[in-house]
């Protein structure tokens, strides 16, 4: 009884070991024009830069993924629909986007809803972009925005100074459109030419 005992602890703790563990993540970073962002202080690359364009920023999906604690299974591109989606790791979450497309669809386990956009994902240089801000707040992330030093901050705790940051996370009014749910609320801003990541 004991060796059977001993050898299923054994088992569990290797196991536990050998299992990824989720790690979510608390804050990171995008500046515009440069091909690096941080998450939890720690720099990492890019092979493409965020930019700024009808005063939004915009960063590439797969990045925008990682900078929330995804892996590359978690971030999915489908051809044929030109669809991103985001999948919440461990969470029955996930978020669609269409490239061109501002309408946003949002799955969280039993909920689900459709929220519009205020600027469409967008395909550049072999890469599609994102919006961050509508992104990050799906997944209960704040997002803020530093115009002195062009630096856009997403955060699971609140931002000292939320200079034109996003709303709360889980604000968003899913209102009945009918086929699902909208979001019809607009984001709260103070600065009207925050250009915000994509």
């Amino acid at each position: 009884m004991r060796k059977t005992l001993t050898a299923i602890l054994t088992l569990t703790f290797i196991l536990a070991l050998a299992l990824p563990a989720f790690a979510e993540t608390q804050k990171a970073t995008f500046v515009l024009g440069q091909q690096s962002y941080t998450v939890d202080g720690v720099t990492k690359q890019m092979d493409a830069k965020a930019f700024a364009e009808n005063g939004r920023t915009y960063v590439p999906v797969r990045y925008l993924g990682y900078a929330l604690g995804m892996s590359d299974k978690d971030i999915t591109w489908n051809q044929q629909t030109q669809t991103a989606t985001l999948n919440w790791p461990h969470y029955t979450k996930f978020v669609e986007l269409t490239l061109g497309n501002k309408r946003m669809y949002v799955c969280d386990g039993p909920k689900d809803w459709h929220t519009t956009m205020d600027v469409a994902p967008l395909a550049r240089d072999g890469r599609i972009y994102l919006p961050a801000r509508f992104v990050a707040e799906a997944f209960d992330y704040y997002v803020g925005w530093d115009p002195t030093t062009r630096t856009v901050t997403v955060s699971k705790e609140p931002l000292s100074e939320p200079v034109g940051g996003g709303m709360i996370p889980g604000s968003i009014t899913p209102v009945p459109d009918g086929g699902g749910w909208t979001n019809t609320t607009q984001p709260w801003n103070d600065l009207d030419d925050i250009p915000w990541v994509n």
